[in-house]
C-alpha cells in the first residue's frame, strides 16, 4: 500500500508545482520517489525508516487538507471527490479528460487462498509449534542483525557469517525434527498460519499466537531451501 500511496501523494505534489501553493513541492516529490523505491525493495531487504510515517509526515506538510485534490484524483479515488479543488491547474487534469475507446476495469486482488493447496499435517501440534518457534527465533535474529549492523561502511562481515552459519544450523535442526515425508504437511501448516489462508484459520486469527506473518519472505526462503519440490506442492500449478 505504501508503494501506491507514495506515488499518489507524489503526483499531488507535482500538481501543486503548477500552482502558487508555495515552495518545496519538488523536494517532496523527490523524497516520495525514494520512499516508493524503498517500499518496493522492502520485499527483499530491510531499511531503517518507517515509510508509512514518512508519507504521512509529508502529506501533512504539503497541506493537502487546505489546498485540496486536483480533479484527476477523483477518478483514482472516488471517495475524495468532495475534496476536489477545481482551481488546481496541472497537465494530469487535461490528460484524464481524454476519451479513449478502451476502458480498463478494476480487478479485485486475488486472495492467497486461490493459490494455496492445503495439505494435512501429520505432525503433532507440539512438534509443529517447536518448528515454528525455531523459524521465528531465526527471523528475529535476522531482523535484529539488519537493524544493528548496517553501518556507514556496510555490513559487519563477521556477524553476517555467524548469521549464515545459524541459517545452515536451522535447516539441519528442521531436518532432524521432522522426516522428509512429513515436510509437505508441516509446510502447509506454517504457510496457512503465516498468510491466514483458509477459512478455518481466518475464523481463529485472533487467537492464533504466531509471529510468522511478520517475516513471511524468510519463512518461504527457509521452506524452499528445506525442500523446494515439497514447498511448490503447497500451491496450485
Amino acid at each position: 500500500m505504501d508503494i501506491g500511496e507514495s506515488s499518489n501523494v507524489a503526483q499531488i505534489g507535482l500538481s501543486y508545482t503548477y500552482n502558487e501553493f508555495g515552495k518545496g513541492y519538488n523536494d517532496y516529490t523527490s523524497i516520495l520517489a525514494i520512499a516508493a523505491q524503498i517500499s518496493i525493495d522492502s520485499c527483499k531487504r530491510r531499511f531503517d525508516v518507517n515509510i508509512h510515517s514518512e508519507i504521512q509526515r509529508i502529506k501533512e506538510e504539503m497541506n493537502i487538507k487546505e489546498f485540496g485534490y486536483p480533479a484527476f484524483m477523483g477518478e483514482i479515488k472516488p471517495e475524495i471527490r468532495k475534496k476536489i479543488n477545481p482551481n488546481i491547474v496541472c497537465p494530469m487534469n487535461s490528460a484524464f479528460k481524454v476519451k479513449t475507446k478502451r476502458k480498463v476495469y478494476d480487478s479485485p486482488a486475488i486472495p492467497i487462498a486461490e493459490f494455496f493447496a492445503p495439505q494435512p499435517n501429520v505432525e503433532s501440534i507440539r512438534k509443529s509449534k517447536a518448528i515454528e518457534r525455531l523459524i521465528e527465533k531465526y527471523s528475529w535474529k535476522l531482523n535484529n542483525f539488519r537493524q544493528d549492523t548496517i553501518e556507514e561502511n556496510g555490513y559487519d562481515i563477521d556477524e553476517w557469517f555467524v548469521l549464515r552459519s545459524d541459517y545452515d544450523s536451522l535447516l539441519e535442526d528442521l531436518k532432524r525434527i521432522t522426516l522428509p515425508k512429513k515436510y509437505i504437511g508441516i509446510m502447509s501448516w506454517l504457510i496457512n498460519r503465516a498468510f491466514i489462508a483458509t477459512p478455518k484459520i481466518k475464523s481463529n486469527r485472533c487467537t492464533i499466537n504466531t509471529k510468522l506473518s511478520k517475516n513471511r519472505s524468510v519463512l518461504l526462503k527457509i521452506l524452499y531451501d528445506l525442500d523446494s519440490k515439497m514447498l511448490l506442492k503447497c500451491f496450485n500449478k
